[in-house]
């Protein structure tokens, strides 16, 4: 598996996390070697005995230790001290190679260098498991990355989530603009898609006219059914001379007005009630 990176060096986190590892392009003095590493100083440290040690490998020596690496004179961790400015500004000076390309730059600003450096490996932010790459990567890993926060594209809604996490939220997303299922052209927003298709001429419906205990059969397009029912057969209908009876169109032609039957106009009878007078009384 590819290892994480220093950010201080460079180098893969391997063994410690703490042992440094520089390309100097030049050779540099054993003088600034640490005893315990065998390398050039990293954040060296001074001992009472006024020898030197990088301070990470130092404090651990002392842990176990006790003693100095270089002469083995007993040492308290509380004796120790940074070392002069001077030697911390002959060793940030030293130049020093980008492990992952051709440029160079003084050690002290390599962190800068490997923060810029387009092959330097890095993980990506949101933490989606995938091994590091080089920075120039980044961007178009994270244009797929699954883990990624982006916010719905469907104009007007402010929904945020994973990438991964999207794809249903757009399926349910009541901004997302679909077509009319009814053919009728027009592209609505799924959240007012119900109340559209209650008003849209092509949406199929049934013909509304019922008239005792029968219902007319007749359906299809909305725009064809409200010309229906004006000329439907089950649609209320009036007797011109208002005998009161409830009829539809189909049984007006077949109504017997019992007000020309029976004769005009109507009386009350003893109870109050209101009765035909026959003609013939």
């Amino acid at each position: 598996a590819t290892l994480a990176c220093c950010m201080v060096c460079g180098q893969s986190l391997s063994p410690s996390p703490h042992d440094h590892h520089f390309d100097y392009i030049q050779d540099v003095d054993k003088e600034y070697d640490c005893p315990i590493l065998l390398e050039t100083l990293v954040d060296p440290q001074e001992l009472p005995c006024e020898h030197l040690a990088s301070k990470d490998a130092l404090l651990r020596w002392l842990q176990f230790h006790g003693t100095c690496p270089t002469d083995r004179s007993p040492v308290d961790v509380s004796q120790v001290k940074p070392a002069n400015c001077t030697i911390r500004n002959i060793l940030d000076k030293l130049r020093v190679l980008c492990p992952h390309c051709t440029a160079d730059t003084v050690r002290a600003d390599l962190p800068v260098l490997l923060n810029t450096c387009e092959k330097s490996p890095v993980t990506c932010p949101n933490a989606c498991g995938a091994s590091p790459s080089p920075r120039s990567a980044l961007f178009g890993h994270r244009d797929l990355c699954p883990a990624e926060v982006i916010q719905c594209t469907n104009s007007g809604c402010s929904h945020t989530s994973r990438r991964e996490a999207m794809v249903q939220h757009v399926e349910r997303c009541g901004w997302v603009l679909i077509q009319c299922p009814d053919a009728c052209g027009k592209l609505v927003q799924r959240q007012v898609l119900s109340t559209h298709r209650s008003e849209c001429p092509e949406t199929c419906v049934a013909c509304a006219m019922k008239f005792n205990g029968r219902s007319c059969a007749f359906a299809g397009p909305r725009r064809l059914v409200m010309e229906h029912e004006l000329t439907c057969g089950l649609r209320p209908a009036v007797c011109p001379r208002n005998c009161g009876v409830d009829m539809c169109a189909d049984d007006a032609s077949q109504h017997d007005c019992i007000a020309y039957l029976a004769g005009w106009p109507p009386s009350c009878d003893m109870s109050g009630r209101r009765v035909w007078v026959s003609r013939k009384s």
